[in-house]
């Protein structure tokens, strides 16, 4: 799958580079994973990641996201993810606290990082995973809590994830995504 993605994206760099239109690392990661294909019957993104790249795809989502310009920040997260496996962890519900820092390409105007506000919806894939409904996340950074609660699942490994979306553009997909992995042990 290397050689694959590695190809498509420089089918569509050179696509954005023929056309003029600029880009960064976080705006192309943002439309591969934004436009992939979900594989059908695979399970979760646990299974099989964000899914099949679809360049065409991804290529139409840069085109249309080309005038916002938070498609090029980069929004760091700790933690990057929750893992719960040790039998402690997984016998009480486990609250955590979690941080978005927006991260400025270098060549991003510094009236862009003052300028920077964004409403954030949050969404849990889980019931068993609580969260805010949204935050407001400035140019400094923000967090939000999380709680997760195992108690009720049953043994084996469960997959969740909280995504972030833009507020006023939802359709264009999660500008952020906290994983969560919880490993229920079988009791002897």
């Amino acid at each position: 799958s290397s050689p694959n993605c590695a190809g498509n994206v420089a089918l569509l760099l050179s696509a954005l580079k023929q056309n003029g239109t600029s880009y960064s690392p976080a705006r192309i990661r943002r439309a591969l994973e934004n436009s992939a294909k979900p594989i059908p019957n695979n399970g979760t993104i646990l299974d099989s990641g964000r899914g099949l790249v679809q360049i065409d795809d991804a290529y139409e989502y840069v085109m249309a996201q080309k005038q916002k310009v938070y498609e090029d920040v980069n929004f760091e997260l700790s933690p990057r993810g929750i893992y719960l496996r040790q039998p402690h962890q997984v016998s009480q519900p486990y609250v955590s606290s979690v941080s978005v820092n927006p991260i400025f390409h270098e060549d991003s105007l510094k009236r862009n990082l003052i300028d920077f506000e964004m409403r954030v919806d949050l969404k849990a894939s889980a019931r068993w995973v609580s969260v805010a409904s949204h935050m407001v996340l400035m140019h400094g950074g923000r967090g939000f809590e999380v709680r997760v609660d195992p108690t009720g699942l049953s043994a084996g490994v469960h997959f969740a994830e909280i995504s972030g979306y833009d507020s006023a553009s939802p359709s264009s997909g999660p500008v952020f995504c906290v994983p969560i992995t919880v490993v229920v042990p079988e009791k002897l």
